[in-house]
């Protein structure tokens, strides 16, 4: 099928930044501990997440649309 719809949190880690300052070079290069799993919040915040996943393109398309259905994570 064209399209495929499916959770990302058997295969996620996220990283929440609450300094506020985490560049996407520091994310790529350090040895910060990232948690298992999506976030999980009760209450709103606005530190940012960084998240970590890893694909495999076991077809013949060449791009893929990753597609966060919750708008307040815009």
């Amino acid at each position: 099928p064209l399209f495929h719809s499916g959770s990302l949190n058997p295969i996620v880690e996220y990283y929440i930044d609450s300094t506020h300052k985490i560049t996407i070079d520091e994310i790529r290069n350090s040895s910060l501990t990232f948690t298992q799993g999506l976030p999980v919040h009760n209450d709103f915040s606005t530190d940012p997440v960084w998240i970590h996943f890893d694909l495999k393109n076991h077809s013949d398309l060449e791009n893929y649309y990753l597609e966060i259905n919750y708008p307040l994570l815009d």
